[in-house]
């Protein structure tokens, strides 16, 4: 064939044609590359660019996608949940300071510091989500001891040492939501004979002060908002409407998961057990600087919960009750409000420094923002003495004996704190931080 081809000068001519259509081609890609040399390494940029981009998301989905994937399909796949056999009863884990009373049905934990001195503030203090009594370790005694008063804090069902009931007899007595909490704590206010008390609310634990005032506003005698989780009463400020589509959707199917009980339950205890190995190794998540580790009495006081019985169903029903509401009644607080938030704390900052705006502009009633710099979501744990000195200034003030005068309180506050050495008040929504304070990095 080979032979015929060339006997009739087809393949002669047929290469002939195919050399020159690849040579003319050749000369057009020299000439396009000579004429946009400018152009190639924009090109190679944006190759680059994307490569890196896809290396990313690859990375991206192998470290958070694909693990969330397994803890949402694998609780499915566990069979019934086993009881578990590693546990204690509450008491069994008290510290000697601890004390237990009922309140409505349930075995509340908690501690009770100081005594009163005529004209001197109560202070019950409340803890966030995750939060125990644990978190005012540095300062129940020391803000006691400096205004005579009495200090108290409780263990807000599922946390810390108080009980986790497993039944109740209606919504409206769930002690997981943030109505439950108010109703336990104005309850154990009146078990222990308190009339009025300030509310000092950590992150969630400034909504259950929240609702504490709506309950019984006549037994609120003012608020210290510590990085509060607080609704800003905008259309659209929750962070669900902020979140990208999967991440909503995976909050969607999160939260219809968590409504099954096997599942649900094999769920949690996978979450709350993976997060808690991380804590053994020190990676409590508390400080702005990542690089500072807890002491080892910090991780055993956070990890000390864990092994009180029903834990595991308690945060089942805790996460199946939560919600934020969307509005709070800010309009009808009269009592004196102070804000102590954290530079580094966001989004909660932004949101703090709204609801302080809201505040103020209260007729009566008085506010002050204060904002920590190089600090995160525990200032109190991050810098103790320093949140210590600003509570004390605050329940120190005139605040608490005359009607509330704003501007009065304010400057009175900033001035006695800098007579004292202690920390600096600042002025509402200065665009001024604190610089970092003598005692950073210390417990």
């Amino acid at each position: 064939m080979y032979d015929a081809f060339q006997q009739h000068g087809l393949f002669r001519s047929s290469f002939a044609n195919r050399c020159t259509v690849c040579s003319n081609r050749s000369l057009r890609l020299r000439a396009f590359k000579g004429n946009g040399d400018s152009k190639e390494p924009e090109a190679r940029s944006r190759r680059a660019a994307n490569r890196s981009l896809l290396k990313a998301l690859r990375e991206q989905a192998r470290r958070d996608t694909l693990p969330f994937l397994r803890d949402l399909v694998q609780p499915f796949l566990d069979g019934p949940p086993r009881p578990l056999t590693d546990t204690v009863s509450p008491q069994d884990l008290a510290d000697p300071d601890s004390q237990f009373t009922e309140v409505d049905g349930v075995m509340l934990h908690y501690k009770d510091y100081g005594n009163q001195a005529p004209g001197a503030p109560t202070v019950l203090m409340l803890h966030g989500l995750n939060g125990s009594v644990f978190n005012w370790r540095a300062s129940m005694q020391p803000i006691a001891e400096a205004c005579n008063c009495r200090v108290i804090a409780f263990d807000r069902p599922p946390y810390g040492l108080s009980e986790r009931p497993l039944s109740w007899a209606s919504d409206a007595e769930n002690p997981y939501s943030n109505e439950g909490g108010a109703k336990l704590g104005v309850g154990l206010m009146r078990q222990l004979g308190v009339q009025q008390a300030v509310l000092v609310g950590h992150s969630a634990g400034a909504l259950v002060a929240m609702e504490m005032f709506k309950r019984s506003p006549e037994m609120v005698a003012g608020f210290v908002f510590v990085a509060p989780a607080l609704p800003t009463n905008q259309p659209k400020s929750g962070q669900m409407w902020k979140a990208s589509l999967g991440q909503q959707l995976q909050r969607v199917y999160t939260r219809a998961l968590l409504q099954t009980d096997g599942p649900g339950l094999h769920f949690v205890r996978r979450s709350i057990q993976k997060r808690s190995e991380e804590v053994r190794q020190g990676k409590l998540n508390m400080y702005h600087d990542t690089n500072r580790q807890a002491a080892q009495d910090v991780i055993d006081g956070y990890l000390k919960p864990m092994r009180t019985h029903d834990w595991d169903r308690g945060a089942l029903y805790s996460f199946r009750t939560f919600s934020f509401p969307a509005d709070l009644p800010y309009a009808a607080v009269t009592q004196p409000v102070v804000f102590i938030t954290g530079e580094k704390d966001e989004p909660l900052r932004s949101s703090a420094q709204k609801v302080a705006e809201i505040l103020e502009q209260r007729p009566v009633g008085s506010t002050l923002y204060i904002e920590y710099a190089a600090c995160g979501h525990i200032p109190m744990d991050e810098y103790p003495e320093r949140f210590n000195a600003d509570v004390i200034a605050f329940l120190r003030s005139e605040a608490f004996r005359q009607p509330p005068d704003t501007q009065a309180m304010r400057h009175g506050l900033a001035a006695k704190a800098e007579a004292n050495g202690e920390a600096q008040m600042l002025p509402l929504f200065s665009p001024q931080t604190e610089s970092a304070p003598p005692e950073a990095g210390l417990v």
